[in-house]
């Protein structure tokens, strides 16, 4: 039933892909296919690539493998949306073992119809890759540790490495995660040296590569820049949109093929701004969680959208009425409530009860790692899209123990005579 439910949402999604899906919409896109040409047209090993090593090859490699074989861009998301759905089955798994059945189907039906998955599968963006690896690697370091198979860790902890690939953000969730699994094995050596070598593949492939073709042994350098975009007096919270004027940044706000060091002194460049400014970076943060977790349609989105909108299928006339614009933000306002307080339910429910909280911490973690990321550099609603896979179990997990109570009360409760 599981498979089936997965199936039609495949089918769904793909005449969503094919037909009306807007693989471009993300500001990085074109730089994506750019880099993949370059791939393709120079070689992986080139170090006329540029502007790497701004960003980990994977994504771009992963793009130029695609475009290879197929030459169609919409075959991108073809292949993203498969790997999506096969990752939608891990997520039921990990639910399944984690929290019971119940929380299982709940999220395996929100992942189905999730309007965020089916708006981003196409995107030519590391982010639905992000989602579907962290959801598969996570879901076998579950099994792995619940079940003892340390096949299964040993997989998982390469998927999670594989994440890193494609944006070094993801070390936050990879190393941890196989720190914490290679502490629960330390009396076997012999695992823990597999999970290290396992996790060093994907990021040890691409520092090779960018050590061969730029002589930089580095995974990325976008680092520095990504912290003072974050991190000075024209920040604003998100993607200021211009190239910053502060001195330390003068230099290198807009070149993308910076060196590491050059990265390194606009990551010193944010701290010394940091710490002589405190008060200014911490007002920062609530604008910063505002724009991560903005939804992504409606009249409360911010930068980062995508089509699937139910809003669509009003005829524009009312949309345009006052009534209607007074009830879109009442209603989407109320959404984004009730949405944060089923997740921050999830998380505490999940990890206060014995039974539940190796699952509930290992689907914590990654939504814990990406706020802090966020409070670090910027906010866009587009980042918190690797961690959707873990807020739909977190919220499940809230939806499911609600009803159980109120079924449970209406039971108790005395029969009026």
């Amino acid at each position: 039933m599981a498979l089936t439910v997965l199936a039609v949402s495949f089918v769904y999604r793909l005449v969503w892909v094919l037909v009306a899906a807007d693989p471009m919409e993300p500001g990085d896109a074109t730089l994506y296919l750019d880099l993949a040409g370059q791939f393709r047209e120079q070689g992986l090993l080139s170090p006329e690539v540029q502007p790497l090593p701004y960003w980990p090859a994977g994504y771009p490699i992963f793009v130029a493998a695609i475009l290879a074989v197929t030459g169609s861009t919409i075959a991108i998301g073809v292949v993203q949306l498969t790997i999506l759905t096969a990752s939608g089955w891990f997520l039921y798994e990990f639910a399944s073992r984690a929290f019971g059945s119940l929380v299982a189907w709940t999220a395996l039906v929100v992942f189905a119809v999730h309007p965020s998955i089916t708006g981003t599968a196409a995107w030519i963006a590391y982010e639905p890759m992000m989602l579907a690896l962290l959801v598969i690697g996570v879901a076998l370091i579950h099994r792995g540790v619940t079940e003892r198979a340390v096949w299964a860790l040993v997989v998982g902890v390469l998927v999670l490495g594989l994440a890193v690939t494609l944006q070094s953000k993801a070390l936050t969730v990879a190393v941890p995660l196989t720190a914490w699994v290679a502490w629960r094995q330390r009396q076997r050596p012999a695992i823990v040296a597999a999970l290290v070598v396992a996790l060093a593949v994907g990021p040890g492939a691409a520092i090779l590569r960018n050590q061969v073709a730029t002589g930089h042994p580095v995974l990325s350098t976008n680092l520095g820049a990504n912290v003072v975009l974050g991190n000075s007096r024209v920040a604003t919270g998100n993607y200021p949109g211009r190239v910053l004027d502060d001195a330390c940044d003068r230099e290198w706000g807009s070149n993308r093929s910076r060196t590491p060091s050059q990265d390194r002194e606009l990551l010193r460049c944010a701290m010394r701004w940091v710490l002589a400014n405190p008060i200014d970076a911490v007002a920062l943060w609530p604008k910063k969680l505002w724009y991560y977790t903005a939804p992504f349609t409606g009249p409360l989105s911010t930068t980062s959208t995508h089509g699937v909108d139910p809003r669509r299928v009003v005829p524009e006339s009312v949309r345009e009425t006052d009534v209607f614009t007074a009830l879109d933000r009442g209603i989407s306002a109320a959404v984004y409530v009730v949405a944060t307080l089923l997740l921050f339910a999830g998380a505490v429910i999940a990890l206060r009860d014995p039974a539940t909280r190796i699952g509930g911490f290992l689907a914590v973690w990654p939504i814990v790692a990406f706020v802090a990321l966020t409070l670090a550099t910027f906010g866009d609603a587009r980042f918190r899209l690797p961690t959707v896979g873990f807020v739909i179990v977190l919220q499940s997990v809230a939806l499911v123990s609600l009803v159980t109570v109120l079924r449970r009360r209406s039971r108790d409760r005395p029969a009026v005579s």
